[in-house]
């Protein structure tokens, strides 16, 4: 019984083992057979994926040589329009040496005539002290025995072919450079501006950029070298407290062979802070006031009285400054309802003064950009004397935050809003004594109290008083050109009769 029974045990797992195996066998003949079918199914979409990005990677090939040759071609167009520029000013730097002070030192050693350096805030540029430039540029312009060199602040954009016969130099940049310019140069014209300033004195790099600061240095040396300083027309902060400074300022006036400035409250702070002798500060108008152009055209703007007014133009020359945006805005909407309530049209004129990277026109953009005011203009920049003066004379009234907006205002006899900076510290003394001299200071205010009451008043009194003092405007131009050039003929020809205009020379002290 146990035989069968083991018999039939061995026989049943037998026959089951038997089963398993063939079982086994057959899955995994199904399982390769799905790998295989698998496998097959992967290699074909790998194909057509590897196709489709193979295309995809040929289209974007395409684009890419396409917008390269595009890309190359405009570089090429790009590349010769610069080229042509940069050919324009290697040919200026060949003939005039600019902006290297060594090889500019070179070329004059090449003759024998004496050297005139005129220093200023030049080539940014900024209207007001282009047209100073300009201004001494025509004042020297019969010295022929006289080689004239202009040091400018660094800035490629300048454009140096307004002046041909003029060579143009960087300013200083190591002390070396001083001594240079010191030992080759025989007159250092400080041609006008707000100079004298010891805020960044004592800077380590100072002498790199800061007038000021340039004054000391290269005035020092000058002296040490037996050569002439000449100072026109500059004007001071409303404090000077540096130590340092105040001693050697007051040795450079003392020791210049002209010293001056533009207003009676920088000529007051010198001589409340410098140990300097009587007769060694003078003071001459600003250098603007004495341009040739402003003559010829006998700086009167005439608007006729008790006319009937429908429309005006407004010109606006503001400072670019962040802080300066909110109130700009506030002007332009004070104006126009000022203006809406009266049922006269007027046009609101934007004029850029400062071009350094055009940021005036930039200020003036993005200060319009969230504002819908279809009446108000950007004007192109220019420097050019005639230009600017015909963009003047174009407007009814004036409102300006810049001296020299001011200045141009009042001597083409434009009714003017004189708004004093008075947050900047050079502003005040210039500003308040150019509102006395041109008697404007009924519609002077500082910038700080502006307020939409007081513009309406100084615009009610404006229109009441649309004509100018013109006999005064025109012998205070007169007296400047005048003033220039017998302190330039005193200088360069020990003449004391005037040259041109036949004056005695005198000093305008105060």
């Amino acid at each position: 019984m146990l035989k069968k029974l083991l018999k039939k045990i061995f026989k049943k797992i037998s026959f089951n083992y038997s089963e398993i195996i063939n079982k086994i066998d057959e899955n995994e003949e199904k399982r390769n057979h799905k790998l295989i079918e698998s496998k097959q199914e992967s290699q074909y979409y790998l194909e057509n994926k590897f196709e489709d990005l193979n295309n995809k990677l040929n289209t974007i090939n395409d684009i890419f040589y396409k917008k390269q040759e595009e890309l190359n071609k405009k570089i090429d167009m790009i590349a010769s329009e610069h080229q042509n520029k940069l050919d324009i000013i290697y040919n200026r730097t060949n003939q005039f040496d600019y902006y290297n002070i060594e090889n500019n030192i070179m070329a004059m050693n090449r003759t024998n005539n004496k050297k005139i350096l005129i220093i200023g805030f030049y080539g940014a540029p900024n209207i007001g002290d282009e047209l100073m430039l300009e201004t001494l540029i025509q004042k020297l312009s019969d010295i022929n025995e006289y080689e004239i060199t202009v040091m400018l602040a660094d800035n490629p954009r300048y454009d140096v072919e307004k002046y041909p016969a003029i060579r143009f130099i960087h300013y200083p940049k190591n002390i070396f450079e001083f001594n240079i310019l010191a030992e080759q140069y025989d007159y250092f014209i400080f041609g006008g501006g707000a100079i004298i300033d010891d805020t960044n004195y004592e800077k380590e790099d100072a002498y790199r950029y800061d007038l000021g600061t340039i004054l000391i240095k290269l005035s020092i040396r000058a002296i040490a070298f037996e050569k002439k300083v000449i100072a026109l027309a500059l004007s001071s902060s409303t404090t000077i407290t540096n130590e340092n400074y105040i001693k050697k300022l007051s040795y450079i006036i003392n020791n210049s062979e002209y010293f001056s400035v533009r207003d009676e409250n920088s000529f007051k702070i010198i001589k409340e802070n410098c140990n300097i002798e009587e007769k060694k500060l003078n003071i001459l108008q600003d250098l603007v006031l004495a341009n040739d152009i402003l003559q010829k055209r006998n700086c009167i703007n005439i608007k006729n009285e008790n006319k009937t007014i429908r429309k005006l133009n407004i010109g606006i020359v503001w400072i670019s400054a962040y802080e300066n945006q909110e109130k700009l805005i506030k002007i332009i909407h004070d104006i126009n309802e000022y203006y809406d309530n009266k049922k006269i049209t007027c046009e609101i004129n934007l004029i850029p003064f400062y071009n350094f990277n055009d940021i005036d026109i930039k200020f003036y953009e993005e200060t319009l950009k969230n504002e819908n005011l279809n009446n108000v203009n950007i004007c192109k920049f220019t420097n050019n004397i005639d230009e600017i003066t015909n963009l003047f004379m174009e407007q009814d009234i004036i409102i300006s935050l810049r001296y020299h907006g001011v200045l141009l205002s009042y001597a083409l006899g434009i009714p003017c809003i004189s708004i004093c900076y008075n947050i900047h510290e050079h502003y005040k003394n210039k500003m308040e004594y150019l509102n006395r001299i041109f008697k404007n200071n009924e519609n002077a205010i500082d910038y700080t109290d502006l307020t939409k009451e007081r513009m309406f008043f100084i615009l009610d009194n404006i229109q009441r008083n649309t004509i100018t003092n013109q006999e005064s405007v025109i012998q205070l131009l007169k007296k400047s050109q005048i003033d220039l050039e017998n302190v330039i003929n005193k200088i360069f020809y020990n003449n004391s009769t005037g040259g041109k205009n036949g004056e005695c020379w005198k000093c305008n002290r105060s």
